[in-house]
C-alpha cells in the first residue's frame, strides 16, 4: 500500500516571508508553496490594446493594432469604477454619497508625436471624438468600439486614447489610456474608421 507523504500548509504571507529573507523552503511544502505562488503572489496586471481601422465602401484598407499605455489616472478611475459597482448597493450605510461611472466614454484620436507618459492627461492634439458603438465584456477581457464616420478624423493620425466621464468636447474627462499610433495612419473624407479599445486583465 502507497502511503502518501504528508503535506503540511502556510500562509500566502509566510510564503513572501520565506522567499524575501532566502530561507529554504521544506520539501513538505514545496509542491503547495508552487501552487500558493501561483494562485495568490502572481501580479495582476492590465494590458490595454487599441485597434484602428479603415474602411472605404464597407472594406477594411488598412488596420493598425498598438499595445498603449494606462495611465495613472487611468488606473485610478478603473479601480474606482470596480469599487463602487462593488458596494453600490451599501453605499449609503458605508456613508459614500457620490456614485462613479465611466461612462459617458468616447475614443479620441489626434495627431501628436510626443512620447506617451503614465501621468499624461490629454492627447498632445486631439482631433475627434467617437461615440460608443461596441461593446463586450468576457475571459477577463472588456471590450469597446467606437465609430468615426467620413467627415470625422480626417487626416494623419498618429495618437489615440480612450477617455472616462467625459463629453464629447475634446480635453474633457479622464483620459484612461494612450498610444502612438506608428506608422501614422491617414483618414480621408471617403473613409470610415473605427477604434477598438481593449483591456484584459492578466496573472502572472
Amino acid at each position: 500500500m502507497t502511503v502518501d507523504p504528508i503535506v503540511t500548509y502556510m500562509s500566502a504571507d509566510a510564503l513572501r516571508e520565506m522567499e524575501e529573507s532566502e530561507t529554504p523552503i521544506p520539501e513538505s511544502h514545496t509542491a503547495h508553496a508552487r501552487d500558493l505562488r501561483a494562485r495568490f503572489l502572481a501580479p495582476l496586471g492590465v494590458v490595454g490594446v487599441i485597434t484602428l481601422q479603415l474602411y472605404e465602401e464597407d472594406e477594411l484598407v488598412e488596420t493598425r493594432e498598438c499595445k498603449n499605455l494606462i495611465t495613472t489616472a487611468g488606473l485610478t478611475a478603473l479601480a474606482s469604477a470596480l469599487n463602487w459597482s462593488s458596494i453600490s448597493d451599501q453605499a449609503a450605510n458605508l456613508g459614500i454619497n457620490t456614485p462613479y461611472s465611466l461612462a459617458p466614454a468616447y475614443g479620441a484620436v489626434g495627431t501628436g508625436t510626443t512620447p506617451v507618459t503614465a501621468l499624461d492627461t490629454a492627447l498632445t492634439n486631439e482631433i475627434q471624438r467617437g461615440t460608443v458603438s461596441q461593446a463586450s465584456a468576457a475571459n477577463g477581457q472588456s471590450v469597446l468600439s467606437f465609430f468615426f464616420g467620413n467627415t470625422q478624423a480626417v487626416g494623419t493620425i498618429s495618437e489615440a486614447g480612450l477617455f472616462a466621464a467625459a463629453s464629447i468636447t475634446p480635453g474633457s474627462g479622464i483620459l484612461i489610456d494612450h498610444v502612438l499610433i506608428s506608422p501614422a495612419l491617414t483618414k480621408t473624407n471617403i473613409q470610415t474608421m473605427t477604434m477598438q479599445v481593449s483591456f484584459t486583465l492578466t496573472s502572472g
